[in-house]
């Protein structure tokens, strides 16, 4: 009797999926606002400290830290479209930031919090501050003919904020001779903005603050081909042409100064010693007229569709893989691998949901996705564990999540 149930639900939802196939999806006019947001680590999940006695044990947690050491990233893309479909062709034009961040500290600081340095005179411990910021516009067009379809997406983009050059750098010292222990670290940040940072601190004249907002220019696309009723193969790509032009380059240098005597600490007198309190400084530089170019990340992506039940979009498997460069064709490049896996389940296109496993900017991400359409709105929402490291992902190391909202007929 269960087999007959079961057998029913797949042929009736199979019917159903022919009969309304594309009466859901197919709005000719959309407006469409998507807010995703993503923070992850390498190191420590959130699962480590969910306990009822939360024990905390520096060891543990130096030795938890990768040999690269410690990182955080920081990620979101708020954006939203417009899209207009006539028969076989389509035009969307997107607005919206794309913002990403990385903080990277080495692993030495950990093993000084975790094991001390009691047989170490010095401790030298290394970091490093990545920031990008654009503001963009984006046309896609597209068109398809009969099962084949090809969309073009030029971009003009705007810099908003980056960084290079930049270095954090700290040392622990331990004099056994005197019995004093000094720290001292010391950030450098070459920061390139439409604006001079000093004059926003300040709450200067605003009207003087931007320098040039010079755009830059890349192109996107991407194409879809089935290869049988079953199996679909389908790129996407972003190529930069023109980049954009930051002219506003401000040095940020900060430095701490620590110094103590192991004796003095329990009184806290500090007696003798030159440095007894800490000494903090923070210099922005003057602002400074620059050309720096930048553009957006560099990608080619490749997918293989496979869908398994009769044809239908009932259920689909995908995969895929490629490749990314942040910052392309500059010193400071950084270039990855990407991949992804993933299964949906389709009812008549009114509720979709999605499970996948993917490694995308360096961030491996499992993502649960939910998709309720109603013709005249759509919301879709996901949520995803993830992290720089794969273990971590699992664990509850970083978070993302996401909220698309659509509306039209």
């Amino acid at each position: 009797m269960k087999r007959i149930f079961c057998l029913l639900i797949i042929a009736f939802s199979l019917c159903s999926t022919t009969i309304a196939g594309g009466f859901f999806t197919n709005r000719f006019f959309e407006y469409k606002i998507c807010i995703p947001a993503d923070v992850s680590n390498n190191s420590f999940a959130i699962s480590d400290f969910l306990q009822k006695n939360v024990v905390i044990d520096l060891k543990k947690l130096a030795d938890d830290v990768p040999s690269s050491g410690f990182g955080v990233i920081v990620a979101t893309n708020p954006n939203m479209q417009v899209n207009l479909k006539a028969g076989p062709v389509f035009v969307g034009i997107e607005s919206g930031f794309d913002v990403y961040s990385k903080l990277g500290i080495s692993k030495s600081l950990f093993e000084l919090i975790g094991y001390g340095n009691e047989d170490k005179d010095n401790v030298d411990i290394e970091g490093n501050f990545f920031f990008d910021s654009f503001q963009y516009n984006q046309v896609n067009v597209g068109i398809k003919f009969k099962r084949f379809s090809i969309n073009v997406t030029p971009g003009l983009f705007f810099p908003i904020a980056t960084t290079g050059g930049n270095k954090i750098s700290a040392s622990f010292s331990n004099d056994k001779e005197n019995g004093s222990i000094s720290f001292k670290a010391n950030a450098l940040v070459d920061t390139y903005a439409i604006t001079d940072i000093q004059k926003i601190i300040n709450r200067g004249n605003y009207g003087d603050i931007i320098v040039a907002f010079n755009a830059g220019f890349d192109v996107g696309g991407g194409f879809s081909m089935p290869l049988s009723n079953r199996l679909t193969v389908s790129a996407t790509a972003r190529l930069p042409l023109v980049p954009g032009t930051l002219h506003s380059k401000q040095r940020i240098k900060y430095d701490v100064n620590y110094s103590v005597n192991i004796m003095d600490l329990g009184t806290g007198s500090g007696k003798g010693i030159k440095d007894a309190t800490p000494n903090f400084d923070v210099n922005f530089g003057a602002a400074e007229a620059t050309e720096y170019k930048v553009r957006r990340p560099m990608f080619i992506m490749g997918y293989l569709d496979f869908y398994p039940l009769f044809g239908t979009n009932l259920l689909s498997l995908r995969a895929g893989i490629g490749a990314g460069v942040r910052h392309p064709f500059a010193a400071d490049a950084i270039g990855y691998f990407n991949y992804y896996t993933g299964a949906t389940v389709n009812l008549i296109d009114v509720l979709k949901v999605t499970a996948s496993m993917s490694y995308m900017d360096r961030i491996f991400k499992n993502q649960i996705e939910l998709a309720i359409n109603a013709r005249i709105i759509e919301l879709d929402i996901g949520a995803s564990l993830q992290s720089a490291n794969f273990l971590k992902s699992w664990q509850g190391a970083g978070f993302g999540a996401y909220v698309n909202f659509a509306m039209g007929f």
